[in-house]
């Protein structure tokens, strides 16, 4: 289930249903129940969007090893089956976000934290990078897609070593591929890159695609 400042209880662990054969109101799992019934895998997306209430009634679940879930009407209690695990993303590692790129999420607290073990996804590896880029089948050079993958490593080490406020993501860079073939490739990182930014760091932008690319790129 997507993170969701509206997220509720009732839609990611259950809640009343109607039977549609006796129609008697019986518990309608939501995807936390289901995968505990299961024994599945639930995977969470920007679980620090997740708000207050929907942390308190699935704390049990986080347990290690999960306890059981628990509907509160009609009063249903789900046992975890083997092999039931909770996963979750999270851009900000749950620790807030000081510059505002990912705002509406919440610091989650140190007991929420506790029940996760935390592992780093780094950005794909330059082959893999370059692969997807070909396969996007926008008219660009090799060149171009070589420098592109160097100027997102570029933009990434930066913002690491907090001479960037930007980091350029996958995301971003395929769209500047794919718009590049309509307005142009230098046009397409102003509209997808540059423009995004604030001034300081959209001319520290374009500085880096004409070090990279040999020429400014056009609005």
């Amino acid at each position: 289930p997507p993170g969701s400042e509206g997220l509720a209880v009732e839609a990611l662990v259950g809640g009343p249903g109607i039977d549609p054969v006796t129609k008697t109101i019986v518990a309608s799992l939501g995807p936390l129940a289901l995968a505990a019934r299961e024994g599945g895998i639930l995977l969470a997306d920007e679980v620090n969007m997740w708000p207050p209430q929907v942390w308190g009634v699935t704390q049990a679940a986080l347990e290690c090893p999960a306890k059981a879930i628990v509907i509160p009407e009609p009063y249903t209690v789900i046992p975890p089956a083997k092999g039931f695990v909770v996963g979750a993303t999270c851009n900000d590692k749950g620790l807030g976000d000081d510059p505002g790129r990912y705002t509406g999420g919440h610091v989650m607290n140190a007991a929420q934290l506790d029940r996760f073990a935390v592992i780093k996804i780094d950005y794909l590896p330059e082959k893999a990078e370059k692969f997807i880029l070909k396969k996007i089948d926008a008219g660009l050079s090799g060149k171009q897609i070589n420098n592109m993958v160097k100027l997102a490593e570029k933009t990434r080490s930066g913002d690491a070593a907090a001479d960037l406020t930007f980091a350029l993501g996958h995301r971003t860079k395929i769209k500047w591929a794919e718009m590049s073939s309509l307005i142009g490739f230098g046009s397409s990182y102003i509209v997808n890159v540059a423009n995004k930014t604030d001034n300081g760091t959209k001319q520290k932008l374009i500085e880096l695609y004409q070090r990279i690319m040999g020429e400014l790129p056009t609005a």
